[in-house]
């Protein structure tokens, strides 16, 4: 270091040079740029192995043998280990386990003793320092959700790593065999939760309660909002939290229609009248509560007679259905209304301002709802209906054709309001809809989803040790009531890329896509739109869909946000409208089917597969068998006149096999990246990486498009599978970027699986160059029936 003034100028310009070219020296002065080039030597000429080179620096920072121990270092010592490391891990070695544990440690001592400092401030009590204090607390959150997602990316890491070296599944993988690595982190992690606890659950709300009182409604706005909730059965008090939580932030009076069955009124009814006693009853001051049984309606009567007879629609389904034909129901004199889900939506601001973006409706526009990127689709949980031009425009009569023309060839799911609205906007014109779409996109921080797909495993609890899965939330939680999009840190998305040991020049492609990646002042955009999430934004809503309430944090978080109740609420977020439904995925209608029948039979007859065009899709059936000499354990086919594609890919399967389907796609004899859906029995569905010989897993989760259908498979004598068995359907996407969708009916669960991941860098680069070739494949004992569909224009003539 002889020649650098500092050894943070050293680590930046004297990164090697495999790994970092020169003109990526990312903050090296202008002068010191030509030393790595010209004078060898001042880098340290032939550079020891790396983790000598990380203890050597590690004790220049005054942290003998790495111990970590720096209770008494001042917070500019601390930041420099922790800028080291992620240096070091950045520019040198990514697969330092070493580094990655130090970093973790570090990140949550420093931010420990931060909040101890901190802590010593509230005690005091100044009120004059309140402010100071708040900023503060918030910039602590900010780091000790970081510092707790370091660990948690290393546990991941530490279960990939593990992988890797076994040459084993990813779920294959219990995550007790890392409880030894892992506990020094875990002992620091677990020991940091009542701190998170105190700053994010008392502290940072109490500072923001005694800087902005509840001032009450604002006596000179005029404006009245109108919203729209549905209630069923005896959810009322589980569900009244999303409303609590936006009564605290209004400004202006509330007519709220509560729409629901006879039981679910009533609920409601006694709901209203308890917290009306209660003495928090202030935040009921000007709320106008008017209760709907649609079901009465004749208008709503005559929309369930004309609604597609080949949809199954239960008693829920009906009343989902209801919110999307509200201007049937709702008295003459609502022009426009807010429809919100109840029980996982929590509101952080003043509803006033939703209710203001009626005004940036173009002509066209009839209702807005947000695209959620992580679920893939328009959300039903926020939707302004501007009901006047449901009304004019006859609205119901464009929902039946949405439902005639477009779901039940698509899906055959038909079921709650969701659904129509993705094809009013998403599939608006691949279903032959003419001028623009009825439906606005609402703004990204008025449907924040806590997701952070791109670590392994995020949403997969039984990949945790139990102790970790009981504390995840999401990083992007600052308090109670302050949330912003959370997206990712360079060092967040090397974790997850770091463990591969496969494709030469790894290091230096790595580290480029993460670079690029991180650098995005924006996430989660809409298809082909400028609609996207701002990193940082804070959230004006928060929604909680799906299996995601499965995580013990939600209860927590919901429970804070619940109103004073002398009674406890007797259902919980379990028994939410929207908990369990999932799209029915039939995606092949019946005429397709006697087509599928007819390819079956020509295919045995010739011991082939045979291609056929659909709608706009080229299709083949193929059949996967032994094939006789080859000595593995799935026996792949090639699927014909498939080939040539490259990025984007949309690919459809589906297959009768009752477990252990898998699919290739790549490159024949180079990178492919392998889906296997019902592996272990049909329970689990995993993600590889092959390249030239070598294996490593990306992903997975415990679901499958099997679950739940094995029971019904009837075996032959000679172990092949009866006709007329069932078969499962499954949806893989790559988008330009890498993006790597896979789609299915969970039938277990009873619920859409969507799921993903960013296929590695080099991966993905042989993906967009192309040309894609395609391979489905079954144990060799199977003889199972595939029909593989891409998009005709993807195919070249």
């Amino acid at each position: 270091m002889r020649c650098f003034p500092s050894l943070f100028i050293f680590m930046m310009c004297c990164p090697p040079p495999d790994t970092v070219p020169e003109d990526e020296l990312l903050g090296c002065p202008d002068g010191y740029r030509h030393l790595r080039r010209e004078e060898p030597e001042c880098c340290g000429g032939s550079r020891p192995d790396h983790d000598v080179f990380l203890r050597q620096q590690l004790a220049i920072l005054g942290l003998a043998d790495g111990s970590l121990e720096f209770q008494n270092a001042d917070p500019t010592s601390r930041a420099d280990v922790v800028m080291f490391l992620e240096r070091f891990l950045l520019d040198f070695d990514a697969k330092s386990v070493q580094a990655w544990r130090y970093l973790a440690l570090s990140t949550i001592h420093d931010v420990g003793l931060r909040l101890d400092d901190w802590k010593t401030q509230w005690l005091r009590g100044v009120s004059v320092q309140v402010p100071s204090l708040l900023a503060a607390a918030v910039a602590i959150s900010r780091r000790l959700s970081e510092a707790f997602f370091r660990i948690e990316a290393f546990h991941q890491y530490l279960i990939a790593t593990k992988t890797v070296k076994e040459r084993s599944v990813y779920d294959d993988i219990d995550p007790e065999e890392i409880r030894d690595d892992f506990s020094g982190p875990l002992t620091w992690y677990l020991e940091g939760v009542s701190g998170r606890n105190f700053l994010q659950f008392k502290a940072i709300p109490q500072l923001q309660r005694f800087l902005y009182p509840y001032q009450g409604l604002n006596a000179t706005v005029s404006l009245r909002v109108s919203l729209l909730v549905l209630n069923l059965g005896d959810f009322a008090k589980a569900g009244f939290v999303t409303l609590w939580s936006l009564l605290k932030h209004r400004s202006v009076p509330l007519r709220v229609f509560v729409v629901g069955d006879a039981p679910g009124l009533a609920s409601w009814r006694a709901a209203v009248v308890e917290l009306e006693e209660g003495h928090e009853a202030k935040y009921l001051d000007q709320v106008e509560f008017e209760y709907v049984d649609f079901a009465s309606s004749a208008g709503f009567q005559a929309f369930k007679r004309e609604y597609p007879r080949e949809c199954e629609v239960s008693e829920i389904g009906w009343a989902l259905l209801a919110r999307i034909v509200c201007h049937e129901f709702l008295p003459p004199d609502v022009d426009k209304v807010i429809a919100l889900d109840l029980g996982d939506v929590v509101v952080f601001d003043d509803v006033r301002k939703l209710w203001e973006l009626f005004d940036d409706f173009d002509d066209h526009h009839i209702l807005a709802a947000a695209y959620v990127d992580s679920l893939h689709h328009v959300n039903g949980g926020a939707v302004l209906y501007d009901v006047r031009r449901m009304r004019e425009r006859d609205f119901t009569a464009l929902v039946l054709s949405a439902a005639k023309s477009a779901l039940p060839p698509r899906s055959g799911d038909c079921i709650h309001d969701q659904s129509i609205l993705n094809v009013l906007w998403t599939h608006w014109q691949e279903y032959g809809f003419s001028g623009l779409s009825p439906l606005m996109l609402l703004p990204c921080r008025w449907m924040v989803v806590p997701v952070a797909e791109w670590q392994m495993q995020w949403n997969t609890p039984g990949m945790w040790l139990p102790e970790v899965a009981q504390n995840l939330r999401y990083p992007g939680i600052i308090s109670a009531d302050h949330v912003e999009v959370y997206c990712p840190t360079a060092l967040d998305l090397l974790s997850v890329w770091s463990f591969l040991t496969i494709t030469t020049d790894f290091n230096r492609r790595v580290r480029r896509l993460v670079l690029d990646e991180a650098s995005k002042p924006y996430r989660y955009c809409a298809p082909k739109t400028r609609h996207c999430c701002k990193c940082g934004e804070r959230a004006s809503l928060l929604h909680i869909p799906g299996d995601l309430k499965d995580w013990p944090f939600v209860t927590t978080f919901f429970g804070f946000h619940s109103p004073p109740w002398k009674v406890p609420p007797a259902a919980g977020l379990e028994s939410a409208l929207t908990r369990n439904f999932w799209l029915k995925n039939e995606r092949f209608e019946s005429e397709k089917e006697a087509l599928i029948g007819q390819a079956e039979g020509l295919a045995e007859t010739l011991d082939s597969q045979v291609c056929f065009s659909r709608h706009a899709k080229k299709c083949c059936l193929v059949r996967t068998k032994e094939i006789p000499g080859l000595n593995f354990n799935v026996h792949y086919q090639t699927v014909n006149l498939l080939d040539h594609a490259k990025l984007p890919l949309r690919v459809e399967f589906q297959t009768t096999a009752p477990y252990d389907g898998h699919v290739l796609i790549g490159m024949s004899g180079s990178d492919h990246v392998e889906i296997a859906v019902g592996v272990r029995n049909g329970e689990y569905s995993t993600v590889r990486w092959f390249s030239n010989g070598q294996v490593a897993s990306l992903g997975g989760k415990q679901s499958s498009p099997m679950r739940g259908v094995l029971g019904d498979i009837v075996a032959t004598a000679d172990g092949a599978v009866a006709a007329g068995k069932p078969s499962v359907h499954f949806v893989v996407t790559v988008d330009e970027e890498g993006r790597m969708e896979i789609e299915y009916a969970d039938p277990k669960a009873q619920r859409i699986a969507n799921w993903g991941m960013y296929l590695p860098g080099p991966l993905t680069e042989v993906l967009r160059a192309g040309p894609v070739q395609y391979y489905v494949g079954t144990p060799p004992e199977m003889t199972e029936t595939w029909v593989v569909c891409v998009p005709a224009q993807d195919r070249k003539p």
